[in-house]
């Protein structure tokens, strides 16, 4: 099933419609193979008027991130209306100098917006433009401005607790305790990223060192 949703993902279709086919898929396989019933899926209970399975456990778990990311875009478009990550990013590229402080002030500038607004998406979007030209004045490679921003954009929401990512694997530790594992919060999550924090260990490497950096020679015939 992941390598029917990746050929879906590799083939230009929906996000939405490739995972929609890997749980249709998962669930066809799962009663096929015995390891699922009908049942366990959905049931309904006419007469307490309750309903249970999977689809409804699932739907119920995804209740307090849902009402979390509706209070988060209220507070993403509070700060877009303000202005205050234009204005930032305005400021930063105008004092840049150097390759080399302006391979700094990319991952600077996205690490600041991805804190403040708690959203990749929304961080990438908004330094986007600003690494395209910056990068493209100092002779930044397209890959390294690209592995910048991944980075950040993937790395402080997986060790940061007030991130999504980090909430839900926190939660998800919850399971844990009937085999009595221990119940971890988002801070203890994100402490223990060892793959998070050894990607920033590398990519601050390479920006101090200018390990791997390659100049674009634009052709100024």
């Amino acid at each position: 099933m992941p390598a029917g949703v990746l050929g879906l993902l590799l083939a230009r279709r929906h996000l939405l419609e490739g995972l929609l086919f890997g749980i249709a898929g998962a669930v066809i396989l799962g009663i096929v193979l015995g390891l699922l019933q009908p049942s366990q899926i959905l049931s309904i209970d006419r007469e307490n008027f309750a309903a249970g399975g999977l689809i409804v456990e699932g739907i119920e778990k995804a209740v307090g991130v849902s009402i979390f990311t509706l209070f988060l875009m209220g507070l993403v478009a509070g700060l877009e209306a303000t202005g205050l990550l234009q204005r930032l990013v305005r400021a930063v590229e105008e004092s840049t100098r150097s390759t080399r402080s302006a391979e700094w002030r990319i991952f600077g500038t996205l690490s600041a917006v991805n804190l403040l607004t708690t959203h990749s998406t929304v961080a990438m979007i908004t330094v986007g433009d600003f690494t395209r030209r910056i990068g493209e004045r100092f002779g930044i490679g397209g890959y390294r401005r690209a592995n910048i921003l991944d980075v950040g954009v993937c790395g402080w929401p997986m060790v940061f607790p007030w991130f999504i990512p980090a909430i839900i694997a926190a939660s998800t530790t919850a399971a844990g305790e009937a085999y009595g594992m221990p119940r971890l919060g988002p801070v203890a999550v994100g402490l223990a990223n060892a793959h998070s924090w050894a990607l920033f260990a590398v990519l601050l490497l390479a920006l101090a060192t200018g390990y791997g950096r390659q100049e674009e020679r634009q052709d100024k015939s």
